[in-house]
């Protein structure tokens, strides 16, 4: 694609064109980096027919490289009905969004530190056959204003397929978008919905980034002390 695309509806709001990412080299893309500006929280919004490796690996980088930055950073997998993050990364699937929101599980228990990356991931936890409740759950508030607060930053690994996909647009609006290199529509259909898309990452080959499968322990996978909680 050699032009940007303006959104039906949106004048002077133009689609951003693709940046290829591989997030092997973990080197984020000016685009996607923090901005001071737009401290989030941030959507990763992804195309749920991209390869689950690259766009779960994608997110996991882009959230590495926020902390290697100096942002404390917390990853949440808002992908409830077929969770990814923590298969790539090599935790269990244990207490996580859903407990917070329908069950009053502890936000500060259930963001749990990935060795040697730094940041917190937060899985999607129990399953849930009302998915959508979660993203039009009203602690939503309260939980961002404590991110903002603490000057820590929030990313939200969400599909494309959410439900109440447009309720997320009441605490949230920056979006980094994760999919192939053809899916402008994808594109238009996250400007149409009212978010502002700051930058959006293709796999650099066709199909996905081939990646290997993770270590069963994240303990051999990364070594390094745990961090420092980001709200403390």
């Amino acid at each position: 694609m050699t032009e940007s695309a303006t959104a039906t509806g949106y004048p002077g709001r133009k689609l951003p064109p693709p940046t290829f990412f591989d997030p092997s080299f973990e080197r984020v893309p000016v685009a996607a980096d923090f901005d001071d500006a737009h401290p989030g929280p941030v959507i990763l919004l992804y195309d749920p027919a991209a390869d689950r490796r690259w766009v779960a690996d994608a997110a996991i980088a882009l959230a590495t490289g926020w902390t290697s930055g100096g942002r404390r950073t917390v990853l949440a997998d808002l992908s409830l009905e077929d969770p990814l993050l923590h298969e790539r990364i090599g935790m269990g699937n244990m207490e996580g969004i859903v407990d917070i929101f329908l069950y009053g599980a502890s936000l500060a228990r259930s963001a749990r530190p990935v060795p040697g990356r730094g940041f917190y991931l937060i899985t999607a936890g129990t399953y849930t056959d009302d998915a959508g409740a979660i993203f039009r759950h009203p602690r939503w508030e309260k939980i961002v204003a404590g991110f903002r607060e603490a000057q820590a930053s929030l990313l939200l690994f969400v599909p494309t397929d959410a439900p109440d996909l447009l309720s997320v647009g009441h605490w949230a609006e920056d979006v980094i978008v994760l999919g192939a290199h053809d899916d402008e529509e994808l594109l238009r259909s996250v400007l149409l919905q009212g978010f502002s898309v700051r930058a959006w990452l293709t796999p650099p080959v066709p199909g996905g980034a081939p990646a290997a499968p993770p270590p069963p322990s994240p303990a051999a996978r990364f070594p390094d002390p745990e961090p420092v909680p980001p709200w403390k």
